[in-house]
């Protein structure tokens, strides 16, 4: 019987870190997309602002 507690506990271990390993999977993906959006936004903005200069405009009077 104790050899069974301890292919459970140890199945068990490996559980929380499959667990853990998918919450730190997801909390990455999670970055990585706000820092995309974050870059595409950043890259929008230097674009309008670009545009703005070549036509004569003040930037944010579109």
């Amino acid at each position: 019987m104790r050899i069974f507690a301890k292919i459970r506990q140890v199945y068990d271990r490996l559980c929380e870190r499959k667990e853990a390993s998918v919450d730190r999977m997801r909390q990455e993906h999670e970055y990585f997309n706000e820092q995309a959006d974050e870059a595409h936004e950043r890259e929008r903005r230097l674009a309008v602002e670009r545009d703005s200069k070549l036509l004569g405009l003040q930037p944010g009077h579109n």
